[in-house]
C-alpha cells in the first residue's frame, strides 16, 4: 500500500485527533486481554516485553491475537542488541583469515530479522498500525420499520 501508514484509531482517541480526520470505525476490534509472554522467547526478549508489553495493553494497542507478533518484535530486539553488542566489539567490517576484509555477519542478521517481522506483521495485520487499514463489515441490526415497509411491497 502507499503513502504513510495510518496511525490506529485507539491511538487517534487518545491523542484527541488533533487532524480531526475521519475515524476508521469499522476497525477490527480485538479482545483487549493482556497476552502471556511466549516461553520460546530468550531472557532478553522476555525483558523487552515485561518493558513495553502492558503499557501497550492500557491503550488498546496490544490484545492476545497480537502475542506471537509483538514476541517476535521483542526477540527482534533482544537479536538487534546482540548484534550490535557484536558490532561494537568487532566493528562492521570484520578480517576472515581466508578471504581477507568483509561485512561483520551481525549486521545482515539484525537487517533480516527486522525485515521479516515487518513483513510478517504488516501483511497479517498484527500490528496496530496495519490493522487500522482492515475493515470489518459487521452485520448491522435490521431496521424493523425498513422491513415491515418491504414486507408490505
Amino acid at each position: 500500500m502507499r503513502g504513510r501508514k495510518p496511525k490506529p484509531t485507539a491511538l487517534k482517541i487518545l491523542q484527541g485527533n488533533p487532524g480531526k480526520r475521519r475515524l476508521n470505525h469499522e476497525e477490527p476490534k480485538v479482545p483487549t486481554t493482556m497476552p502471556k509472554c511466549p516461553g520460546w522467547m530468550g531472557k532478553r526478549a522476555k525483558w523487552f516485553w515485561k518493558q513495553q508489553a502492558e503499557e501497550l495493553n492500557k491503550i488498546g494497542l496490544l490484545s492476545t491475537v497480537d502475542q506471537s507478533a509483538f514476541g517476535a518484535y521483542c526477540n527482534a530486539l533482544a537479536i538487534l542488541e546482540a548484534a550490535n553488542a557484536d558490532i561494537d566489539v568487532n566493528g562492521i567490517v570484520i578480517i576472515d583469515p581466508l578471504t581477507g576484509p568483509k561485512k561483520n555477519p551481525a549486521v545482515n542478521i539484525a537487517k533480516d530479522c527486522w525485515i521479516a517481522i515487518k513483513g510478517f506483521s504488516v501483511e497479517f495485520g498484527l500490528t496496530p498500525s496495519s490493522r487500522s487499514r482492515v475493515k470489518v463489515n459487521e452485520e448491522k441490526p435490521a431496521n424493523p420499520l425498513r422491513a415491515l415497509l418491504d414486507h408490505k411491497r
